[in-house]
């Protein structure tokens, strides 16, 4: 079984099993024997959801069972699924059901929210023919860019949106290295294993990040070793091909994450609303 997919297996039956328990990230991230925030990125892409969305979405859902099938009380139910206070525990559950326990109980409907993700190695099959997803590995040297950043989670394409406008903006930046190569860079932090919200910042390298525009910013990116790969699709459908490469192609040519960041490479091959646009798309690797 691909590698990838077994130690993400492995991390759920962890889980399944300790539900009831205390379970901190670096217990899960030393089970995984990756790097932090490459295992985030491969549990996300593989699993559809953060890890700590994971945990409390089975945690509830698992407490709504004993809600239905059992007499136990709300607040020690709370307390074994790891809450501290039956207050916490409705806010949660309310959160997710739209209703508190004591309804939920009441109603005597169960719904399931979260089952136990199933993962195969069908999954992280590769379609025959996408030769264009097979990455180069590639030493860049280290630059700067400047560009207007969005922090989120890209829910209602908030990116291409961004990059619309920051097109728009591109002349105002003084010191541009090439008018015809743009960037979209991508960071993250704990915040996308509680929240899945991460740091987008689309960006054109310069030579000096003095004289900044108004309402834009810069971010120094270092020198590194690279998978680089070739994505060919409309911009609305970049994000599918790059969760494809960590959740596919990343894991069958045996690459590992060194760094919690990755980016877009634009340039006369990205024509938007062309299915045939060219995005090159750069993950750094140890």
């Amino acid at each position: 079984m691909n590698y990838y997919l077994q130690s993400v297996l492995d991390v759920i039956s962890f889980i399944e099993e300790n539900l009831n328990e205390e379970i901190s990230l670096n217990q899960v991230i030393e089970m995984s024997n990756f790097s932090k925030y490459h295992f985030l990125r491969i549990f996300k892409a593989v699993s559809g959801t953060t890890l700590n969305g994971y945990l409390r979405r089975r945690r509830l859902t698992k407490a709504a069972e004993e809600l239905l099938y059992t007499d136990e009380g709300i607040l020690d139910i709370a307390i074994r699924f790891s809450y501290s206070s039956q207050e916490s525990f409705t806010r949660a559950f309310k959160d997710m059901y739209g209703e508190t326990p004591y309804v939920y109980r009441q109603s005597g409907i169960h719904k399931i929210y979260l089952d136990k993700v199933l993962l195969t190695e069908k999954i992280l099959n590769i379609k025959e023919g996408a030769s264009s997803m097979v990455p180069k590995i590639v030493y860049k040297e280290g630059f700067t860019l400047v560009g207007m950043k969005y922090e989120g989670k890209n829910d209602n394409s908030e990116i291409p949106m961004l990059l619309h406008k920051f097109f728009l903006r591109l002349k105002e930046i003084k010191h541009r290295v090439n008018d015809k190569v743009s960037y979209g860079y991508n960071t993250w932090t704990d915040k996308i294993n509680e929240t899945g919200e991460f740091t987008y910042i689309a960006g054109v390298e310069v030579e000096d990040e003095s004289d900044l525009p108004e309402g834009m910013v810069y971010i120094k990116v270092p020198r590194n070793k690279y998978a680089m790969f070739s994505i060919n699709s409309l911009i609305e459908d970049v994000g599918k091909s790059i969760s494809d490469i960590y959740s596919k192609w990343l894991p069958m040519a045996g690459l590992e994450l060194d760094d919690n960041y990755d980016f877009e490479f634009f340039n006369e091959g990205f024509i938007p609303n062309d299915e045939n646009s060219e995005v090159y798309f750069y993950v750094p690797i140890k």
